[in-house]
């Protein structure tokens, strides 16, 4: 976000207050939002990341996609074994899954590793909900804590200069009890605004059966919002490099 400018003093009321002067900086890294279907190419985007990468995954297709890339830098907590196939999610093993969730997440941030990935943020949000209430729904007003943990992982970001890449699923808009026909976000609703890139995968079902990836929003640069990408030219370094072109190839290695 910015360092202190020692040159320039603050006033003595709002220092106490905590306030600082500070001169902004572009630090080289971005947060970004991921959405698509099933097999659309979301988890081979996050294996793109500079390194080293810190994985914290719940999926289960992981092991068939990683050794797809052999030389990758990857430390990997594996949340998946949690979730037993079959059986519903309980408010103890929640608070287990979430708990352990919480330590890693913050421990990788503390650590060496240059990005760091959460795939599926959905699932997250899921566990997060049953760990606070132990049912997969309540009212909006009850949802106050539960959203203000969500914000605090998400915000870990301004704090360090690290990658971040959230990965959500999506799911079937409906409307007074109709489909619209519209894929939305499937998770924790505020994820894309706080996220600087966002970014929607598709595979084509005809023809080519090419991926793409379509920017949805980019607050570091508007005009790089519409932008699509398809299938060698998908990787975090191209659409880092287009949020930031003032950066170089080896600043996304």
């Amino acid at each position: 976000m910015g360092k202190v400018n020692p040159m320039r003093g603050v006033d003595p009321s709002l220092a106490k207050l905590g306030f600082k002067r500070i001169k902004p900086v572009r630090r080289k890294c971005i947060s970004m939002e991921v959405n698509g279907k099933t097999k659309s190419g979301k988890t081979r985007l996050c294996l793109t990341m500079p390194e080293p990468v810190g994985f914290i995954n719940t999926d289960r297709s992981l092991q068939d996609i990683l050794p797809e890339f052999p030389d990758l830098d990857i430390v990997l907590m594996d949340l998946a074994p949690m979730f037993a196939p079959g059986e519903p999610l309980n408010q103890g093993l929640a608070r287990d899954i979430e708990r352990k969730f919480a330590t890693a997440y913050a421990g990788l941030w503390e650590s060496g590793v240059k990005s760091i990935v959460v795939d599926k943020f959905t699932t997250m949000w899921e566990v997060a909900r049953f760990a606070e209430f132990g049912v997969a729904s309540v009212k909006a007003h009850h949802y106050v804590p539960v959203n203000m943990r969500m914000r605090g992982y998400i915000m870990k970001y301004q704090q360090y200069e690290k990658n971040l890449l959230l990965v959500h699923e999506v799911k079937e808009e409906w409307v007074n009890e109709k489909s619209t026909g519209r894929w939305i976000v499937d998770g924790f609703k505020y994820t894309p605004g706080l996220m600087q890139v966002n970014a929607s995968m598709e595979r084509e079902e005809d023809g080519d059966r090419d991926f793409t990836l379509t920017v949805t929003g980019c607050g570091l640069d508007a005009d790089l919002t519409g932008k699509v990408f398809t299938n060698d030219e998908i990787n975090f370094k191209e659409v880092a490099m287009k949020a930031l072109p003032d950066t170089l190839p080896g600043d996304w290695k």
